[in-house]
């Protein structure tokens, strides 16, 4: 625990748009998809660390509508990390009492990944230390009209 750090001042809820995977390879003269990874590990602590302070709901803006613009390759890799990412962390989330969500228009992602994302959301279903949201293929503006 952070020194001066208040657990009941803490928020029940925290959100986070995730950007900058790809500025940071290319900074780092690295692939965008060496950034995604990367950014995979900073999924996990943010997970872990947000577990271990009582963090309810943590909800990660992943992939918004305007990502399948991204050439055809990074958003198969894309793809294929979030199910990789949701096949290595089940277990640690059935561990830590972790319930696995989603938002956003599920129906518009490849196959594989939609079926380990509901696969997953279905074995954590009865888990209730904390919800993690994935929004997924999400806009505003088509939460609007929907």
């Amino acid at each position: 625990m952070i020194e001066g750090l208040v657990r009941e001042r803490l928020p029940r809820h925290i959100a986070i748009i995730m950007d900058g995977n790809g500025r940071w390879a290319r900074q780092k003269f690295l692939n965008r998809i060496e950034g995604h990874i990367k950014g995979i590990e900073a999924v996990r602590a943010v997970v872990t660390t947000c577990r271990e302070y009582g963090i309810e709901f943590l909800t990660l803006y992943a992939f918004s509508m305007e990502n399948w613009k991204r050439p055809g390759i990074e958003i198969s890799a894309l793809m294929n990390l979030l199910r990789e990412y949701l096949r290595k962390e089940l277990e640690e989330m059935l561990e830590n009492n972790i319930r696995l969500r989603a938002i956003g228009d599920l129906s518009s992602l490849p196959r594989h990944a939609h079926d380990t994302l509901i696969e997953t959301m279905q074995k954590t279903a009865h888990c209730d230390a904390m919800v993690l949201t994935l929004a997924l293929s999400y806009s505003g503006r088509d939460e609007i009209v929907r």
